[in-house]
């Protein structure tokens, strides 16, 4: 089952130091790079330099389906603004059908409570327009609340694995 961890700010902030504490968290738990996704900005492009993890970039294009990609018919097509964007559609569509939640007994009630809080800051911007959709810019959501919405963005990533086409398990090249 998907595990989400936020490291804390004096190993996240040093390239080296997290990238051994995410090999080593790695190597103990048996899973596989391809596993791992990482926010890659700030020292997160370091850290999957180093690790070879995945990596999440916030202001990149929707993954469009793969129905779109094989007609370009155009009904077909996704109109998030972003993958952040799409990846908290994913999460909202998975709590509403009941598909996902937090295990009381998994997170001390001082971070589920952060978590909630900034959940309730990821709302959609310009509802009422049409066109490309959007979210209320990060720089709102860290003045609203005083910091960074990493609680949230974390569990936000992880649906990125649910969106991203899937790569085969084993490559071949024959020479």
């Amino acid at each position: 089952f998907p595990v989400t961890i936020v490291l804390p700010y004096e190993i996240k902030k040093d390239i080296k130091k997290a990238s051994d504490w995410l090999t080593a968290y790695r190597n103990k738990k048996g899973v596989r790079k391809s596993h791992l996704i990482v926010d890659e900005d700030g020292v997160g492009g370091g850290i999957i330099d180093n690790t070879g993890c995945t990596g999440f970039i916030n202001n990149s294009r929707c993954i469009q389906t793969k129905e779109y990609e094989e007609t370009k018919d155009e009904s077909k097509k996704l109109n998030y603004a972003n993958l952040r964007t799409q990846c908290y559609f994913e999460l909202q569509n998975a709590m509403e059908k009941g598909g996902i939640g937090i295990d009381e007994k998994a997170i001390d009630p001082d971070t589920r409570e952060t978590l909630t809080q900034e959940l309730g800051e990821i709302k959609q911007k310009d509802i009422d327009k049409d066109g490309v959709i959007k979210l209320v810019d990060k720089d709102v959501i860290k003045a609203n609340i005083g910091r960074s919405p990493d609680f949230a963005d974390t569990v936000m990533m992880r649906f990125y694995g649910k969106i991203k086409p899937k790569e085969p398990e084993v490559n071949i090249r024959m020479l």
